[in-house]
């Protein structure tokens, strides 16, 4: 996996390619007419923007840890993996 300077520099279809490689989704949410999926990778917390009913993605970027709890912390639901 790559760091979080060489992520910031990818283009938006190979930042989601990354996230669906590498990705947990571990949160969702909805602002105005935005559905955000909040996914967790080596390199940190990722949100995905997509218009809601819209397959496209518009907007792929890592954010800090204190931004993801506040946003998503009512929001975040715990599975587990069989071990």
């Amino acid at each position: 996996m790559i760091n979080q300077e060489e992520f910031n520099k990818l283009e938006v279809t190979d930042k989601w390619s990354a996230v669906l490689t590498h990705g947990d989704q571990i949160g969702r949410r909805v602002y105005r007419s935005f559905e955000i999926e909040l996914y967790y990778l080596d390199i940190g917390f990722v949100e995905v923007w997509r218009g809601i009913g819209f397959q496209t993605v518009h907007w792929v970027e890592l954010i800090d840890y204190s931004n993801a709890i506040t946003k998503y912390v009512d929001l975040i639901e715990l599975r587990f993996k069989d071990v």
